[in-house]
C-alpha cells in the first residue's frame, strides 16, 4: 500500500473532519463542561477551536507543498485575483465596523475558505487525490448522519417529529451539508471497484435517510437540485443512461422515510416529515419569519451598502424594528452583503462563476469516469448554492470548507481551471509564511481567546471569581479590541465594573451589555448616564422588550412618570407588530408586555382592562410555554430554554394568581367571577 504525501495527508484528514466538528458557530462565550481539548471536536463550547485545527491542517498541506515544489499549482489567474480580492475586501470592512473584534474573528472564516481552495489546488494532484478527497468528505458526512439516525432512533419514542441535529448547531445546518455532500457519495458509486462503489451507494443512502429526518425544506430542495444536476450534466457529457444510477439508493432512503412516516405516526399527528408533509404547520413561522429577516436585510444594505462588518449580522439585524437579533439571515446571499457590502457579493459569485466557467469548459475532452467526478462535484456547489437561498450555511466552518474543498478539486479535473507556475525559492518562502504561518497565528489567536472566555465562564459560574479576574485580565491584554471580555471582567470586578462595562459598550455597543452599563449607572448615583444608556442600546434594538422594561423601570424609579409610561405603552404597542407577531419561537410566550400591563395598573392607568390583558398573557404562558419548556428540560431546576425554567414558570404562576385576586377585588359581576375562578384552576399548584 502507498501512503499518501504528506501534504495530500493532512488535506484528507481536513476534508474528513470538516463534516464532524465544523457545525457550530462562535456566538457568546459558553462555559466550558470539560477539557478544552475534548472541546475543540464534540460540542458547541469551542469553535474558533475547531477552526484552528482545520486551519492547521490546511495550512500545514499548502505549507509542505510550497516550500517542496519549483513550480507550484494554482488556481486560475481570474479567479484567484477574484478570490484574493474577496478575502482582502471582507478584512478591508473590518475597518469600519462598529464591533471589531467579531469582524476580525469572521473575517478569518473567509482566510480559511481561501486557504482550503488554493491548498487543494496545490496538494491534491489531479486523478487519484481528488477521489481521495471526495473519499474523505463523504466518510466524515456519514459518521454525521449515523449520529444523526442513532440520534433520532434515541428520540422517536418520544416525539416521532424529531428533527435531529448530527452534532450540527441546528437541522437547517446539517441539511445543507448533507444535501451538499450527497451528489459528491453519489458520483464515487460510478467507480470501477465493485467494494467501492456498493459502499458509495450505502452511503448515500444513509446521508439521503438522515437528510430526511432534518425536516428541512430547503435542505431537501438543494438535495434535489444538485441530484438532478449531477445526474442531468454526467447523462449530457456520458451519453449513458447509466448518468441516473445514483437515483437508486435516493430513491432506497426516501421509501425508508416514507415507512417510517407511516408507521411511526403518532395520534396526535407527530410523525417523522410532519412538518413537511403538512406545511401550514410551519409556513407562518418559518416562512414568514425569514420575509421578515430577508426585509430587514434589504433595509441594512440600503443603509450601509458597504456592508457594516465581517459577524456583525447578528447584532445589526434588530435595527429595522422587524424581527428580535438573530444570528443568521437565512439567506447567504443577503447576510454577505449585509456584513461586507455589495462588492463583497460581487466578488463571492465572481468567484463561484469563473468556477462554474471554468468547469465546462473542454468537457467532452476528458475520459468518463472524470466527467462522472466533474458532475458530482457539479451538483455538490449547485446544492450549496441552492441552498444558501434559504440559510446562511457559509457561517458554518464546516459547510464553507466543504464547498470550497470541492471548488478546488474541481479545478484540478479541468483544463484552464488550475496551471503550474514557476516559483524561485524566496517567493515561495515568502508564500509559505505570508499565507500559512501568518493565518495559523490568527486562528490560533482567536481560539486561544475563545478559551479563555470559556474557562472564565465556568469559574465564574463555580464562583471562582479570583482565577477568572485573572484570567480575563490576560485576556484583555491579548484582546484589547474585544468587547465581551470587558463584559465578562465586569462580572468580576467590582471596583472596576463602570469602567469595564464602558469599555465592553465602545468595543461592541450591545443592548445586553447597554443594560449592564445602566444598572451601573445607578448604583454609581448617576441616572442620567443609565436612561442614556437604554436609549442607546434601543438605536440597536428598538423593539428590545428588556431594553424598554428597563426603561420605564428606571424612569419610573426616577419620578420620571410620564415618561415611564409612554415607554410601557411602547412596549405593549410591540406585540401588534410583526417583531412578536412572527418570532422563531413562537411557543415561547413574551411576558414584557404582560409586566408592563400590570406597571400601567399600578399606576392607574385603566386598571382593570390592563390587568385583564396581563393576564390574558399569563394564562397563554401556562398553558402553551410552560408544557413546552418543561417537555424540553424535564424537571431540572438549573437548566432553561432560552432563558426560561422551572423558576419563570413558578414566577409566571404567582403573577398569575395575584393579578386574579386584584380582579376578582374589583368586580362583582357573576359572570367575572367565575370565569376568574376557571383561570385560577390554570394557576393552581397541581
Amino acid at each position: 500500500m502507498k501512503w499518501p504525501r504528506a501534504e495530500l495527508a493532512l488535506l484528507l484528514l481536513a476534508a474528513f473532519l470538516a463534516p464532524l466538528v465544523g457545525g457550530h458557530v462562535s456566538l457568546d462565550a459558553t462555559p466550558a463542561t470539560g477539557p478544552w481539548i475534548t472541546s475543540l471536536f464534540w460540542g458547541p463550547t469551542s469553535p474558533f477551536g475547531t477552526r484552528a485545527v482545520l486551519g492547521t491542517l490546511l495550512a500545514l498541506s499548502f505549507i509542505i507543498s510550497v516550500r517542496g515544489k519549483r513550480f507550484v499549482q494554482v488556481p486560475s489567474l481570474p479567479l484567484l485575483g477574484a478570490l484574493t480580492a474577496l478575502v482582502f475586501w471582507t478584512g478591508c470592512t473590518s475597518l469600519w465596523s462598529s464591533f471589531p473584534y467579531a469582524s476580525y474573528s469572521t473575517w478569518l472564516n473567509w482566510i480559511l475558505f481561501g486557504l482550503a481552495l488554493v491548498a487543494t489546488v496545490s496538494s491534491c494532484g489531479r486523478q487519484s487525490g481528488v477521489r481521495a478527497l471526495l473519499t474523505s468528505l463523504v466518510v466524515g458526512a456519514v459518521l454525521v448522519a449515523i449520529n444523526g439516525v442513532t440520534e433520532y432512533s434515541a428520540m422517536k419514542a418520544l416525539d416521532p417529529g424529531y428533527r435531529v441535529f448530527g452534532g450540527w448547531n441546528n437541522p437547517n445546518a446539517l441539511a445543507g451539508l448533507l444535501a451538499s455532500v450527497a451528489p459528491l457519495a453519489a458520483g464515487l458509486s460510478f467507480s470501477k471497484t465493485r467494494l467501492v462503489s456498493l459502499s458509495a451507494s450505502v452511503a448515500t443512502a444513509i446521508i439521503v435517510f438522515c437528510l430526511m429526518l432534518t425536516q428541512s425544506k430547503g435542505g431537501m430542495i438543494a438535495l434535489c437540485l444538485g441530484l438532478i444536476g449531477f445526474v442531468t450534466l454526467g447523462f449530457f457529457w456520458t451519453k449513458k443512461i447509466s448518468a441516473a444510477k445514483p437515483l437508486v439508493p435516493v430513491a432506497v432512503a426516501i421509501a425508508l422515510v416514507l415507512a417510517l412516516f407511516v408507521s411511526n405516526k403518532a395520534p396526535g399527528g407527530a410523525a417523522p416529515l410532519a412538518r413537511v408533509m403538512d406545511p401550514s404547520v410551519t409556513s407562518q413561522q418559518s416562512a414568514g419569519f425569514r420575509v421578515l429577516l430577508w426585509k430587514g436585510s434589504v433595509q441594512l444594505v440600503a443603509d450601509r451598502p458597504l456592508g457594516s462588518g465581517p459577524g456583525t449580522y447578528r447584532f445589526e439585524s434588530a435595527k429595522p424594528g422587524l424581527t428580535e437579533q438573530t444570528v443568521h439571515a437565512h439567506q447567504t446571499v443577503l447576510q454577505t452583503a449585509v456584513e461586507v457590502g455589495l462588492p463583497g457579493v460581487v466578488l463571492l459569485l465572481a468567484v463561484i462563476g469563473l468556477w462554474f466557467v471554468g468547469l465546462f469548459k473542454d468537457s467532452r475532452n476528458w475520459p468518463d469516469e472524470t466527467k462522472t467526478l466533474r458532475a458530482c462535484m457539479f451538483g455538490s456547489v449547485v446544492a450549496a448554492c441552492v441552498d444558501g437561498l434559504f440559510e446562511s450555511n457559509l457561517i458554518y466552518t464546516g459547510s464553507g470548507i466543504v464547498m470550497f474543498l470541492v471548488m478546488g478539486a474541481g479545478l484540478q479535473l479541468t483544463a484552464t481551471g488550475s496551471s503550474p507556475e514557476a516559483a524561485p525559492k524566496p517567493a515561495r518562502l515568502w508564500m509559505a509564511g505570508l499565507v500559512g504561518c501568518v493565518s495559523l497565528l490568527m486562528f490560533w489567536h482567536t481560539a486561544f481567546i475563545e478559551g479563555i472566555k470559556s474557562a472564565s465562564s465556568r469559574s465564574i459560574v463555580e464562583g471562582q471569581t479570583r482565577t477568572a479576574r485573572d484570567d480575563l485580565a490576560f485576556a484583555m491584554t491579548l484582546a484589547p479590541n474585544d468587547g465581551e471580555t470587558a463584559y465578562l471582567a465586569a462580572k468580576v470586578n467590582p471596583d472596576e465594573r463602570l469602567t469595564l462595562l464602558q469599555r465592553a459598550v465602545a468595543l461592541a455597543p450591545r443592548p445586553l451589555y447597554y443594560r449592564a452599563l445602566s444598572r451601573e449607572y445607578l448604583r454609581a448615583g448617576r441616572p442620567t448616564g443609565a436612561v442614556g444608556a437604554l436609549k442607546k442600546a434601543l438605536s440597536w434594538d428598538p423593539n428590545n422588550l428588556s431594553t424598554l422594561e428597563a426603561l420605564y423601570q428606571t424612569q419610573g424609579n426616577l419620578g420620571q412618570e410620564d415618561d415611564a409610561r409612554a415607554t410601557a405603552e411602547r412596549l405593549i404597542s410591540v406585540e401588534e407588530t410583526p417583531y412578536l407577531q412572527v418570532r422563531a419561537l413562537p411557543e415561547l410566550v413574551p411576558l414584557e408586555p404582560a409586566d408592563a400591563r400590570v406597571y400601567l395598573a399600578d399606576q392607574g392607568d385603566r386598571a382593570e382592562q390592563n390587568l385583564s390583558g396581563a393576564l390574558e398573557t399569563y394564562k397563554k404562558y401556562m398553558s402553551v410555554s410552560a408544557p413546552y419548556i418543561i417537555s424540553i428540560i424535564g424537571n431540572d431546576p438549573k437548566a432553561t430554554l432560552a432563558g426560561h425554567g422551572l423558576d419563570e414558570i413558578e414566577s409566571v404562576r404567582q403573577k398569575g394568581l395575584a393579578v386574579i385576586q386584584r380582579l376578582t377585588n374589583m368586580t362583582a359581576d357573576p359572570d367575572k367571577l367565575s370565569n376568574l375562578t376557571k383561570d385560577r384552576s390554570l394557576f393552581e399548584p397541581h
